[in-house]
Formats: structure tokens, C-alpha cells, sequence
């Protein structure tokens, strides 16, 4: 059926397949391209958490984040992993860059650059991270040292909260960005209801609630992750007043709120790139009226 007849009689002709397989791949580049920024917009966030960081300042912090251990009852529980950088990179970029050279002279391939990512950030000091499995804090402290806080408030949500435990493993399985893209294919794929024309059957009912709302819903799906990272910084800073001197804990304080807000700007990323994706692909196939 290539017609659609609604309830006051009026009829409309459906769009093509081949028109309909170019606005799902339009809407599908743009939501790609937000996925991509709101990852790349956390890199400006990251290096002045970085330069707040004093390399003298590391062993205080060093013995701080172990006596933050003991604070929090995980000293028995909880282990902290100490990097040191091997090359010293000025800023993120010169790391990525030296990944992109080793893909294309053939050192390395783009598949193990891109596992390695994670765990060369965190060694070389862009990054910290707490890992549930084998409960460890993984940490440069000379170049990210600030960071601990944050990741031993993660600690903390992980072993003395069911609550925070969930939205923990949530955060740390991506769960947020797995759900935004079946929400924004969803979306895509839906064709867009004729005026007055009503959806009819469950499911019908639930995909064009999702396509109406994808918005809404994307930005939704990310509120445990941005919780959760609040919830840790709020932790972590309780410890760090505590324990460390005010200039050193203002520090903390500063790191932890750039830290939040690259998480709510990736929220509001993949919610904006879900909307306008899908708005662009209605309106390159949507249903014209014939009658």
C-alpha cells in the first residue's frame, strides 16, 4: 500500500523507498557526527583538568588518595594503580595524533589503537578510572592525580550502595549510549505519521511515541550515567576537604566540575544530534497529501 487514508477522508502518498533509504542515511550521519563531538567535546575539559595538576603536588596527593582509602573503609577492598607517563605528551591531541601515525604506517592497527585508547589515556595522564573489576583506582598521579577523588568516590557507589552500584555498572557498560542508539534508529525508521493520521497497535503506539519524543528520551537515558558522576565527584570531595589543604582542595573541586560538565554536555549532545537527526530525515521523506 502506497496511500494513506486518514479519518476526515484526506490521502496521502507514502515516500519512496529509495527516498526514504537517503533520509534515514542523512539522519544517520548526523546523529553519528553529535556521537562523535560529544566525545571530542570533553578533549578542551580534560587538558585543564590536566593543567591544574602540579607534578609537586603528587606525593601529597599520592598519600591523600591512600588515607581517602581508609576514610572510606575501602582500604582492604579498594586498590590503587599508579601509572607513570613513558611519553609525556603536551596535550590529547599529541596522543591521538601518535595513535593516527602508528595506523597509517602500519605499526599498528586502528582496532588495537582503539581498545588501547582508554588505557593509554589513563597512563599517560589524560584520564583516570576506577574499574569494578578487581575494585582498582587507575591513576597518573603526577598528571591526574586531582582526578583520584572522582574515581574513589566511583569506589564508593560501587561497594556501600545497591543503589549507586546499579547506576555504577550502568555508567561504566555505556549502557546510556547503547540505548540513545536503538532510541535514535528507532526514530529513523519510523516514517512520520500523516496529519490526523493515528497509530494502531501497540507497537505501532510505543515507535511512534519514541520517534515523537527521541529528544526527550535520549537525554533521559543519560541522566543515570551524569547522576552517577555527580554522586562521585560529591564523594570525592567530601574526602578531599578533609584531607587535603584548601588551595589543593579547591583543586579537586574545580577538576570535578569540569569533569561533570563534559558529562552533561555529552548528554545533551546525543539528545540535540537525536532530535535534529531525526527532524532532517521526516523532512526528506514524509508523507505528501494526494486528496
Amino acid at each position: 500500500m502506497t496511500t494513506i487514508q486518514t479519518n476526515d477522508g484526506s490521502q496521502y502518498r507514502k515516500p519512496t523507498i529509495m527516498t526514504t533509504a537517503g533520509a534515514v542515511l542523512t539522519g544517520g550521519l548526523i546523529q553519528e557526527t553529535a556521537s562523535a563531538c560529544s566525545g571530542f567535546s570533553s578533549y578542551p575539559l580534560i587538558n585543564r583538568m590536566r593543567k591544574l595538576n602540579n607534578p609537586a603536588d603528587s606525593t601529597k596527593i599520592g598519600i591523600a588518595l591512600q588515607n581517602a582509602l581508609n576514610k572510606s573503609g575501602l582500604k582492604d577492598t579498594v586498590e590503587i594503580i599508579n601509572f607513570k607517563s613513558e611519553k609525556n605528551y603536551k596535550n590529547i591531541l599529541d596522543l591521538l595524533k601518535d595513535s593516527f601515525k602508528k595506523i597509517r604506517t602500519g605499526q599498528s592497527t586502528f582496532s588495537y589503537e582503539y581498545i588501547q585508547s582508554f588505557n593509554n589515556m589513563i597512563k599517560e595522564g589524560f584520564n583516570a578510572g576506577f574499574s569494578p573489576v578487581g575494585n582498582k583506582v587507575l591513576i597518573n598521579t603526577e598528571k591526574m592525580g586531582l582526578s583520584g577523588f572522582h574515581e574513589i568516590g566511583h569506589a564508593i557507589n560501587f561497594n556501600k550502595s545497591k543503589f549507586w552500584k546499579a547506576l555504577h555498572i550502568y555508567n561504566a557498560g555505556k549502557f546510556s549510549l547503547a540505548i540513545s542508539g536503538m532510541l535514535a534508529l528507532t526514530a529513523l525508521l519510523k516514517r512520520p505519521k500523516a496529519e490526523g493520521e493515528q497509530p494502531t497497535g501497540t507497537f505501532d503506539k510505543v515507535t511512534t511515541f519514541i520517534k515523537n519524543n527521541v529528544g526527550k528520551l535520549t537525554f533521559a537515558a543519560a541522566l543515570p550515567m551524569v547522576a552517577e558522576e555527580i554522586m562521585a565527584s560529591v564523594r570525592g570531595n567530601k574526602l578531599a576537604k578533609e584531607l587535603l589543604k584548601p588551595e589543593l582542595y579547591e583543586k579537586v573541586v574545580k577538576s570535578n566540575k569540569y569533569g561533570a560538565a563534559s558529562y552533561v554536555g555529552m548528554a545533551l549532545l546525543l539528545s540535540v544530534g537525536a532530535y535534529a537527526a531525526n527532524k532532517v530525515r521526516d523532512a526528506i521523506a514524509h508523507p505528501k497529501q494526494v486528496a
